[in-house]
């Protein structure tokens, strides 16, 4: 924790704790305004209890509470069912669907796409990484293309990804 709040230049304005399915303590922290004004970040600290796994972070412009309970369930969710469960490293340019299940209520998102933190300055450590919400469409391309042309996609699109509400990329 004290990583992420030194690098991010201010405390957490929230902290949250789940108890997972494994036993586990889950930390959540959110920060508003990081790692811009109008966005904010929910980052997942020492999820595993262990120095080498890796850490998670969910940006979004919007916030409200009821908002940041829904993100923070859906990664205690997320955590429980697919990282802990199926045993799988996850790595940058990952990619998952979660099936029958909706991520955000409101929003047609059906899985994530896992990538460096990229609105976040570079030196940010490499544990961590980015879950962006995807739609069936982007997780049907990135099956087709591959994750590379996905982060092609992404940058030439130059779309705001911290936005719930963006359209898809496909």
């Amino acid at each position: 924790m004290d990583y992420i709040i030194k690098f991010l230049e201010k405390k957490s304005d929230l902290i949250s704790r789940f108890e997972l399915k494994n036993g586990v303590e889950a930390h959540f922290l959110t920060f508003l305004d990081r790692p811009f004004k109008g966005a904010n970040s929910i980052i997942t600290d020492k999820t595993g209890g262990e120095e080498n796994d890796f850490e998670f972070i969910i940006s979004f412009s919007s916030y409200n509470e009821e908002l940041d309970f829904e993100i923070k369930s859906l990664l205690a969710t997320y955590l429980d069912f697919h990282y802990y469960k199926s045993g799988i490293v996850v790595r940058e340019g990952d990619y998952f669907k979660i099936p029958n299940f909706q991520l955000i209520d409101g929003f047609d998102y059906i899985g994530f796409y896992t990538l460096h933190p990229a609105y976040f300055p570079q030196k940010i450590s490499s544990k961590y990484l980015w879950l962006l919400p995807i739609f069936e469409s982007e997780y049907q391309f990135l099956l087709k293309f591959g994750s590379d042309k996905f982060q092609d996609l992404m940058e030439e699109q130059d779309i705001d990804l911290t936005m719930l509400d963006r359209k898809p990329l496909v």
